[in-house]
């Protein structure tokens, strides 16, 4: 169907059909027609409403936009504040570490610093003390202690010698003295003669007299080597005296060049902690005015 005709009527019923349908067509448009300026102007007003509301969109558009910017700007003011907080925060930590190594710098500059001048102090002293002292010939010493002990042994035999001479005048004296008091032998039981008596004495007083004057020798001779010995002694122990004294301005000598060594050192090291303490405190005061 087309417009309600169907073609299967007739002709003329479907055209007065069709004529109907154009009159109900042509009433429909006549009555919108009649309102068309109406419609006109609520179109103008339509289109001046819908200008406004895009000018306002647009407006409102701007000001979005003003505002997202404002929003970022602030994100972005806060995101360089808390970075700037955190290089604050930094830069303050590496302050205190600064002050810690300085503090540290400054105690091993002045320990180091008493540690040159005690330094300095021995070396004076090591130097007063060391003289030039000429090393002993070890054959020297040797020697002299085998003079003393040559000396002491001879002594020795001496003194056993005497001891031994004394004992058999100490026995000579003795038997004289009990055969001028015996009358009767012991052995025989016989009166003693005194002619017996008289040739004992005199065999024993010779005896006497000549291990007296072995005696006497042997004394001087004693003597004589005690005092011998007493010198070599004296001798051997200056030597020995010497010898130490040697050992102890040699083993001076060796401190004091390892006193002077340590010096140099601590000196060096005293320069490279001044450096370090200046380094520091440029560091210190470029923190600081990065602090500012």
């Amino acid at each position: 169907r087309v417009f309600g005709i169907d073609k299967y009527k007739r002709l003329r019923d479907n055209a007065s059909i069709f004529i109907s349908e154009i009159k109900g067509k042509i009433k429909e448009f006549s009555g919108a027609i009649l309102d068309l300026d109406v419609k006109n102007r609520e179109l103008e007003e339509k289109k001046k409403e819908l200008l406004g509301l895009t000018r306002e969109h647009l407006k409102i558009n701007e000001e979005f936009k003003k505002a997202d910017e404002a929003v970022k700007q602030k994100m972005k003011d806060f995101e360089d504040l808390e970075e700037k907080s955190k290089v604050f925060d930094k830069i303050k930590r590496d302050i205190e570490i600064c002050e810690i190594n300085l503090k540290h710098v400054i105690e091993a500059s002045e320990e180091n610093s008493s540690k040159i001048k005690n330094l300095e102090d021995n070396i004076k002293k090591l130097q007063s003390e060391i003289g030039d002292i000429k090393e002993l010939n070890k054959t020297d010493i040797d020697k002299k202690n085998s003079e003393v002990k040559n000396v002491e042994n001879f002594l020795i035999e001496i003194r056993n010698k005497l001891q031994e001479l004394k004992t058999r005048k100490f026995d000579s004296e003795n038997l004289i003295n009990r055969v001028i008091s015996l009358d009767i032998c012991p052995v025989c039981k016989q009166n003693v003669d005194k002619n017996h008596k008289h040739n004992i004495t005199d065999e024993e007083k010779t005896k006497i007299m000549r291990l007296e004057a072995e005696i006497n020798s042997l004394e001087a001779k004693k003597k004589e080597l005690e005092k011998q010995f007493e010198n070599f002694r004296l001798e051997y122990e200056k030597l020995i005296n010497e010898r130490n004294e040697f050992e102890l301005n040699k083993f001076k000598s060796e401190n004091l060049e390892s006193k002077k060594k340590e010096l140099e050192h601590s000196i060096k090291f005293k320069d490279k902690l001044k450096k370090d303490l200046n380094e520091l405190n440029r560091i210190k005061i470029e923190l600081n005015n990065n602090l500012e």
